[in-house]
């Protein structure tokens, strides 16, 4: 061997030694974004394509909605639900959506823009661009979106007093009182643009600048008014933020939980007041099951899992989101009960229905 090459390959041995023992020479992965760290890089991703949009166009922002061939791959994803349906072309609302508001000025060019993310507990970023917006407008804007924050406390504390909610504003509680009583002085709010004291208006599609609209509904059909929907309009006459009672999807699943109910009440009706054991075996008279009578109930997507796009309905109570499950409730063989849950985006129970009738 050259001893002349030793103290070489003796350095080039501690050399490679140090770097495997050197932990700061290793890369590091960063730590994964979370839920709502997405969310926001998600609102800048959209802020920059308002930019590009108006770059490529004037300088006017897309209204009524982005087109999706800006968007890498079409629209993005609620980073909760997992669905390709964002952003929204309304102020945001429920978890994990994306809300973008475009501002019109008073020629009716559409200048400015507001761009809102939503997190689990509420909002989490906005970044905008209005400096080519009068302020008044703006302004406007966030003054109807407060007057349907207002109403919704109202209705908040109508429902706390009567159990449901109002047909209309002046659908009254047994003491006689309306909706608008339980706003602030028990007096109609101001609309912005117009200087009147005339908000909320009943109906929604009303196109009123400045106007918030109010409509209760009977989602099962069953005689109560069970849910509502809340439309603010802007400088325009369009809509620009949207409330109701639950998310579209879990709506879907509510939905679906009240029709199981009135199919597994069919069923009984058909069997002498007996309840089916499970959704697939136990069959009335004329052949059906339990979920053949769903099925004639249903219309797409109500029964499906709007989160697997799977058969909502299983055996044995819900334990996922979306599910909606059945337990029989057993006495002395017979099928006496039963009980119905469903479960929301997050996993809480969104209805349960427990009937046991000896």
């Amino acid at each position: 061997m050259n001893l002349r090459r030793l103290p070489i390959l003796l350095f080039a041995i501690i050399a490679v030694s140090s770097c495997d023992n050197d932990d700061s020479a290793r890369p590091i992965d960063p730590p994964a974004l979370t839920t709502e760290e997405l969310i926001i890089a998600d609102c800048y991703e959209v802020r920059d394509i308002l930019e590009t949009y108006a770059a490529d166009n004037g300088g006017e922002f897309p209204f009524p909605g982005i087109p999706n061939t800006y968007f890498p791959g079409g629209r993005l994803e609620n980073r909760y639900t997992g669905l390709v349906t964002l952003p929204i072309p309304t102020a945001p609302y429920w978890p994990g959506e994306i809300g973008v508001t475009v501002f019109a000025d008073s020629s009716f060019d559409y200048t400015g823009y507001r761009v809102i993310g939503r997190g689990r507990y509420g909002e989490l970023i906005r970044l905008e661009n209005v400096s080519r917006v009068p302020q008044e407008i703006v302004r406007g804007h966030d003054h109807a979106l407060a007057n349907v924050d207002t109403l919704l406390d109202a209705l908040e504390r109508f429902v706390a007093q009567g159990g449901y909610y109002p047909a209309d504003l002046a659908d009254p509680l047994p003491s006689g009182e309306t909706l608008i009583d339980f706003l602030p002085g028990g007096w109609l709010l101001l609309n912005p643009f117009s200087g009147c004291k005339c908000e909320p208006e009943d109906g929604n599609g009303l196109g009123t600048p400045g106007g918030v609209g109010y409509l209760g509904t009977d989602q099962t059909g069953d005689g109560v008014i069970d849910d509502f929907s809340i439309d603010a309009y802007g400088f325009q006459g369009n809509v620009f933020a949207r409330r109701s009672r639950d998310s579209l999807e879990n709506e879907i699943v509510r939905t679906s939980s009240h029709r199981l109910m009135s199919a597994v009440d069919e069923f009984a009706s058909q069997n002498a007041g007996e309840y089916p054991r499970d959704l697939d075996t136990d069959q009335t008279p004329s052949g059906d099951t339990l979920r053949d009578l769903v099925s004639k109930r249903l219309s797409h997507p109500t029964g499906l899992n709007p989160y697997t796009g799977a058969s909502a309905y299983r055996d044995g109570l819900a334990t996922s989101r979306g599910e909606v499950g059945y337990v029989p409730l057993e006495y002395g063989g017979v099928v006496v009960g039963y009980v119905i849950n469903a479960l929301g985006l997050f996993e809480e129970e969104l209805e349960r229905f427990e009937v046991l009738t000896n």
